[in-house]
């Protein structure tokens, strides 16, 4: 008896040992984070722009050639435009969302006509067949006029035109050309992707 008292005496006089993390500890972890983040936020923000500026280069750029497919499959002439707020073809500046959007930004949207027989019909006529709402975090930078693609080829009528692609917000990160698309359309319809600026181009 007096054998397992002792253990039982030895046992409850051994310090208990503690898993938990002292002030010290907990204060070195998150100033290794917060540090991590530093670095790390422009990155992620970098990340976040490059991305909606790809993702409104390649939406255009499937626009472009389903216009031009349309021009060639119902041998008419197939319109890209920007809009206004109603969804009629405009070249004026205007006020779209919460942003005011000069006559040479397609950022508040844009879409694909058709005309009628009459190769007469004005543009404010023509059957519409898809719209592409506002890009409001992404500027769309190219000449009003709209693009007209002619059959039996799919050829604009306009020359060559240039749509420059960038960060909406200004930032410092706004204006990186790493950070801007540029899609350049030849006389022929034929529309290319490029990284960067139009600058270079």
């Amino acid at each position: 008896m007096s054998a397992i008292n002792h253990i039982h005496l030895s046992t409850a006089q051994q310090p208990s040992s503690s898993s938990g993390f002292t002030l010290i500890e907990l204060m070195l972890v998150v100033t290794m984070l917060s540090t991590i983040a530093l670095f790390a936020a422009p990155n992620l923000s970098s990340w976040v722009e490059r991305n909606r500026v790809d993702v409104a280069a390649r939406d255009f750029l499937s626009h472009l050639s389903y216009a031009q497919h349309e021009a060639i499959g119902r041998m008419r002439s197939i319109t890209l435009c920007r809009v206004d707020k109603t969804g009629l073809c405009s070249m004026a500046a205007q006020r779209c969302a919460n942003h005011h959007a000069a006559s040479e930004d397609w950022g508040c949207g844009y879409a694909v006509r058709t005309k009628s027989s009459s190769e007469h019909t004005s543009l404010y006529a023509q059957t519409q067949l898809k719209i592409w709402p506002l890009q409001g975090d992404v500027i769309i930078k190219g000449s009003p006029a709209p693009l007209i693609f002619r059959p039996p080829t799919g050829q604009i009528s306009t020359g060559i035109r240039r749509f420059e692609f960038a960060p909406r917000a200004f930032t410092i990160l706004s204006s990186m050309e790493s950070l801007k698309r540029c899609i350049y359309i030849a006389a022929g319809g034929r529309a290319r992707l490029a990284k960067g600026g139009c600058a270079q181009i």
